[in-house]
């Protein structure tokens, strides 16, 4: 089922590539904005990025673009999909687990139900040294990357301190969800268990 966008919000994609093997990856986000345009959603969200998790993520890792879909996104006049370039690579040198290995961040709202929370995977953050045979990051990178988290997400909502337009984030629902309203994110919460994809690794 499609992800429905209403008006004021936008559907967010972060699209990756590692520059070793040309695998890609996409980190799927929302927000809510005030009648703010796709380059300036962009803007919040890779200033956000340069500023509290570049410094953390693998130098081999690229964010090659950010893709903005404006609601609605659905109707006679739906909004605008917009791919920005940003083409920066991430500044921690270090030997990367396998590509299907990556961190888990969940994405907690004030509301129950499985409508009113989600989750997001990031590539590039998790190293060798950093996960046991079981698939547990140690402790010490969980505690690193949870600050790192929650000053991305109040980056965002906060438009980088008014440098930015604000973006605050928020959990959208697709066609066939009981809820139908977008709700804020609360509280995010980096998972000590790696994320990972249950298909075959492709070279």
């Amino acid at each position: 089922m499609a992800v429905v966008v209403p008006t004021g919000y936008a559907q967010v994609t972060l699209n990756w590539v590692n520059s070793t093997g040309d695998s890609n990856y996409s980190t799927v986000l929302a927000c809510q904005h005030t009648s703010a345009g796709a380059n300036e959603i962009a803007d919040t969200f890779s200033t956000a990025w340069q500023t509290h998790l570049q410094p953390a993520q693998d130098t081999n890792m690229e964010l090659t673009e950010i893709v903005v879909k404006v609601g609605p996104s659905t109707g006679p006049t739906p909004g605008l999909q917009v791919e920005i370039p940003v083409n920066m690579f991430g500044a921690n040198a270090g030997s990367l687990a396998p590509p299907n290995c990556t961190l888990l961040v969940r994405k907690l709202s004030l509301f129950g139900g499985k409508a009113n929370r989600g989750r997001n995977y990031w590539p590039g953050f998790v190293f060798d040294n950093q996960v046991d045979e079981l698939g547990r990051l140690d402790p010490a990178i969980v505690t690193a990357m949870q600050g790192s988290m929650v000053d991305f997400f109040a980056a965002l909502g906060s438009g980088n301190g008014a440098a930015t337009a604000l973006c605050p984030a928020v959990i959208l629902h697709d066609e066939s969800s009981p809820a139908t309203s977008p709700v804020l994110v609360s509280a995010v919460q980096v998972d000590p268990m790696i994320g990972s994809q249950r298909r075959r690794i492709r070279r």
